[in-house]
């Protein structure tokens, strides 16, 4: 998710297109979210329970990684959606953020010790 590099077969601006692309895409944006929901507990915990982070940014950027392989490096392609859009990735995200917060937060959250 943290890389910077471009993956094979494709330019920065493939990159960026796609970002956009898939997040343009209601069914798959959203199969995506719940999959880092239930795949990536830990990153989950840490990212979804602080407050001072934008959570929603943090959910489309995984949800990219975890669906295509591109890292959060070329989430610049959000600025290319029109406001339609990119308000109705925000609230999809927002809906499963709100669903992660219900079912995790009402209960003691494990802290996680390295």
């Amino acid at each position: 998710m943290y890389r910077l590099d471009v993956p094979e077969g494709k330019t920065a601006d493939e990159c960026k297109d796609a970002y956009a692309v898939f997040l343009s895409d209601d069914d798959r944006f959203d199969a995506a979210l719940a999959g880092v929901l239930d795949r990536w507990p830990i990153s989950c915990e840490h990212f979804l329970t602080n407050e001072s982070l934008n959570r929603v940014a943090w959910l489309g950027q995984a949800s990219m990684t975890y669906a295509t392989g591109i890292p959060r490096h070329f989430r610049a392609g959000f600025k290319l959606l029109d406001d339609e859009r990119s308000a109705n990735a925000n609230e999809i995200a927002a809906r499963h953020l709100r669903t992660w917060i219900e079912t995790h937060c009402n209960r003691q959250l494990k802290l996680w010790a390295f």
